[in-house]
């Protein structure tokens, strides 16, 4: 596919046109038939693939809310709404985006820690060990404390990241092309996040009742202080400077509270999402996800008919206007015409990957491998 897969041009995708509020013999109408408002607070990465702004120096994100084969309803979505600068969020687009960080920063943390796989230890031991790197942080990078209005040196922010494996550490070189971002804020959360931590994760949780009230009131306390936080900076286009979607919002936290909300994301991130437990578990997922295009493929290589196909594959294939005998797809060599039959093919097969659940792709991954042959009752 031309412009790959992406998780939240998936989800424009699936509302504007894969998932279907009329009925069957309107398939390929309007997806859930949202209001442009609705839509436009999706698309936190307002861009397609070609489209990413790039700030100079700096690697793109990779990241975008619209294929290159649903750019028109894109366009319509945001000329539907209050003209807002190229590349920039909505204000919609802004609190979900505020909102998604939040429960990230806060109620993730508190579901990890339930599931037993925040290694405490761990946690403890980076945050002292930040305060022995601190100097060696601020010589490298700067004070950044806003009183100079110089940023740090990219060069040296790559030096710093290559000589520690501090995750906090790691963290700040990330934000620095963040407007929000000064270093001795974070240095003050890094600091201040050693005592959350104990009164959070020190304990193993045992399910207790008296326990489960302590977390909720903890985490419940941690939501009312953010919320309360909560700034807005009136602004019809980005400052002289700033470059659109790469930091610069109108809805965000009041500046201690951002940095110690970046703080708790980090521990999340990189004691949970990276860790070994859960890279082995993603690492099989992408297996079995990749296994599965694979072999789909293979099987269009045979040309079975569109009916031959499992739903909801084949109703995918009907909407991009493929009958009678589905096209021969190649994953290898991507079409670069979004508009050709095998890149409409392709999309569909992605479509109905992402229809399934874990275990549904798991099972059928299986199945089209010849490693587990279903049933008739299975399918």
């Amino acid at each position: 596919m031309s412009d790959g897969f992406e998780g939240n041009a998936q989800t424009f995708r699936i509302l504007t046109r894969l998932d279907q509020r009329k009925a069957k013999a309107e398939v390929g109408g309007s997806g859930l038939d949202l209001t442009s408002r609705t839509l436009c607070a999706i698309l936190k990465y307002p861009w397609t693939r070609e489209t990413e702004p790039k700030a100079p120096g700096k690697a793109t994100k990779g990241k975008f809310n619209a294929y290159l084969d649903d750019a028109d309803e894109f366009v319509r979505v945001r000329s539907n709404r209050t003209p807002t600068a190229e590349h920039m969020q909505t204000l919609e687009a802004n609190v979900m985006d505020l909102a998604d960080d939040i429960a990230y920063a806060i109620h993730d943390l508190e579901d990890f820690w339930r599931a037993r796989v925040i290694d405490y230890r761990a946690v403890k031991q980076d945050v002292e060990l930040f305060e022995d790197d601190v100097p060696k942080l601020i010589s490298i990078l700067g004070e950044r404390d806003g009183s100079d209005g110089n940023p740090p040196d990219p060069e040296r922010a790559e030096k710093l990241d290559i000589l520690t494996n501090n995750p906090f550490i790691r963290e700040a070189v990330m934000l620095l092309a963040n407007d929000e971002f000064k270093l001795e804020r974070w240095i003050g959360a890094v600091r201040g996040v050693g005592p959350f931590i104990d009164d959070l994760l020190r304990s193993a949780y045992d399910d207790a009742p008296s326990q489960l009230g302590a977390l909720r009131s903890l985490m419940e306390r941690e939501a009312v202080q953010m919320r309360e936080n909560v700034v807005y900076r009136s602004v019809a286009s980005p400052p002289d400077g700033a470059i659109p979607g790469f930091g610069y919002v109108a809805i965000s936290l009041e500046h201690l509270k951002w940095h110690w909300m970046q703080v708790l994301k980090c521990i999340s991130r990189n004691y949970v999402v990276r860790s070994a437990k859960v890279g082995l578990i993603g690492h099989s997922q992408a297996a079995a996800i990749r296994g599965l295009f694979g072999n789909l493929c293979a099987w269009f290589g045979e040309r079975p008919g569109v009916r031959e196909l499992p739903e909801p594959l084949r109703s995918y294939l009907l909407c991009a206007e493929i009958q009678g005998k589905v096209p021969v797809v190649n994953q290898v060599d991507v079409p670069h015409d979004v508009g050709s039959d095998e890149a409409r093919a392709l999309r569909a097969i992605a479509d109905y990957i992402c229809s399934l659940t874990d275990h549904e792709c798991a099972a059928r991954s299986r199945w089209l491998s010849g490693s587990e042959v279903p049933g008739l009752s299975r399918i």
